[in-house]
């Protein structure tokens, strides 16, 4: 009798264990099927009201782009004129004028359509070409990167890029594929290095990534010198179009630091600490006044995404690994998100790709409690990036600011660091091979 006790409850562990170690894929999909039961078939479809829902979830202008018609109008201001309608309403490098000097020959709506179908395929590029360079065509990456692909091409994300006819997902992509050069294809760096200026100069905040030109950390003066050198030509290149057009572009930026555009759907840490705090006349909230100090959450949360930040950093720096480091590219990602203080919830749209990356680099670990306890992990990522696919409108107002999902993010991508770092990122491949 002692025996068969014994035996059942040797099964169960067995079972229990089996369970928690499955692919990173059944985890990933479990953690977005639940988001998608909360945050898309409750609100539409199971409500109290019993009637089917159409919120509008993206708060959308007529005519659309409308992002890209004010740039649109006030460059073509600035080319017959010499001066823009409003220098306040383009907070864009100087360089970022000259690249769309093509189509500013073309009509608004034409323009809008070219700028639309570039986004999407820079998207692509994004969020599954570079994703499955960098895994060397291994069909270990390929589960992660079609999930990562495929959630992020329907996202409220990119459908928000799109009506706005912004183009944080061009310069992403320029970021990356230049990453992807820089470590793979090393006898074109050169072109790596022109590809992430040209991404810095559409958008500024690429210059974050700029600690992933780095191929070896021991070689500290050589990856000094890279590193000074791109952030010297990146900001002589603000320079490329005058005094004044820099003096603009930061005027721009000390308008937009001052709070402008706090909302629900702007996840940088300055804009959720105002929310937060209940400091925004007309931005009231269920939980607006919780924490009555919007500089103290600033401080508390800049730390934590700091602080998580150095970990991953740190890890890196210790591991040394060859290839693209995908835990530090999606951490230099969140902090792209949330650091800039105005971050509208289409820049969501960076996320996909960055994420596909690093879940194709984890490993198996031999041991299968560790794994389990990694699996767990997994899955709360997955349940945070999964949150960032849906509209604010869906979700309980507590959750429709994005900042805290996308804080979980990194920390979770900073435990895992460290609670698996000493896993080498090609175990999985070998695994499933």
């Amino acid at each position: 009798m002692p025996k068969k006790v014994e035996t059942t409850l040797k099964i169960r562990k067995v079972l229990w264990l089996t369970a928690l170690t499955q692919p990173a894929i059944v985890y990933l999909l479990a953690g977005y099927v639940v988001v998608y039961g909360c945050f898309f078939l409750v609100p539409v479809f199971l409500n109290s009201d019993r009637v089917m829902q159409f919120p509008h979830y993206i708060p959308t202008y007529d005519p659309i782009g409308n992002d890209w018609r004010i740039s649109k109008s006030n460059l073509e201001s600035w080319y017959a004129t010499g001066s823009l309608i409003d220098p306040l309403e383009i907070p864009y490098p100087p360089l970022a004028y000259l690249a769309v000097f093509p189509l500013l020959y073309t009509d608004a709506r034409l323009s809008y359509e070219i700028v639309t179908v570039i986004s999407v395929l820079a998207f692509g590029l994004a969020a599954l070409i570079v994703p499955l360079l960098a895994g060397n065509g291994m069909h270990g990456a390929l589960p992660s990167v079609t999930f990562c692909f495929v959630t992020g091409l329907t996202s409220y994300a990119l459908q928000f890029e799109l009506e706005r006819g912004q183009f944080n997902v061009v310069a992403i992509s320029l970021c990356m594929l230049g990453i992807y050069i820089f470590h793979h294809r090393p006898k074109y760096r050169y072109l790596g290095y022109l590809l992430f200026c040209a991404s810095v100069q559409l958008k500024i905040y690429p210059c974050l990534f700029v600690v992933l030109f780095v191929a070896d950390w021991s070689k500290w003066a050589r990856n000094l010198s890279r590193l000074a050198a791109l952030a010297t030509l990146n900001f002589a290149l603000l320079f490329v179009l005058g005094l004044d057009r820099f003096i603009e572009m930061v005027q721009v930026l000390v308008r937009y630091s001052g709070g402008r555009g706090v909302w629900v759907g702007n996840h940088s840490i300055q804009s959720f600490a105002n929310l937060l705090a209940g400091s925004v006349p007309g931005q009231k909230a269920a939980w607006s006044g919780l924490l009555g100090d919007a500089w103290s959450v600033q401080v508390l949360v800049l730390a934590i995404v700091l602080t998580s930040f150095l970990v991953v950093l740190l890890a890196s720096i210790s591991r040394n690994g060859a290839g693209v480091d995908g835990a530090l590219l999606l951490a230099c990602t969140v902090l792209a998100l949330v650091l800039p203080s105005v971050s509208h919830d289409y820049t969501l749209a960076l996320l996909p790709g960055p994420m596909a990356i690093y879940l194709g680099q984890l490993g198996i670990d031999p041991d299968p409690k560790r794994q389990a306890v990694t699996n767990l992990l997994i899955f709360v990522l997955s349940l945070a990036y999964s949150s960032t696919l849906f509209s604010y409108v869906y979700k309980p107002v507590w959750l429709g600011n994005n900042l805290p999902m996308l804080v979980i993010i990194l920390v979770t991508v900073a435990v895992m660091t460290r609670y698996s770092g000493e896993r080498s990122a090609n175990t999985m491949v070998a695994a499933l091979s």
